[in-house]
């Protein structure tokens, strides 16, 4: 049996409201490296030895 070979697309609950509402959907990389980089930044500071 030959399956149909059709893209799939996963939508998450941001897709679904987004489509809901009418309005398109935009990601901004930015905010997520931003946010990365400022929990990488306090897991170093938490990692590391201080000396008085």
């Amino acid at each position: 049996m030959k399956m149909m070979e059709a893209p799939v697309k996963q939508k998450d609950i941001t897709d679904l409201l987004c489509d809901s509402m009418g309005t398109e959907v935009t990601y901004d990389p930015t905010e997520a490296i931003d946010q990365f980089m400022e929990q990488a930044i306090e897991l170093l500071g938490k990692s590391c030895i201080h000396s008085r």
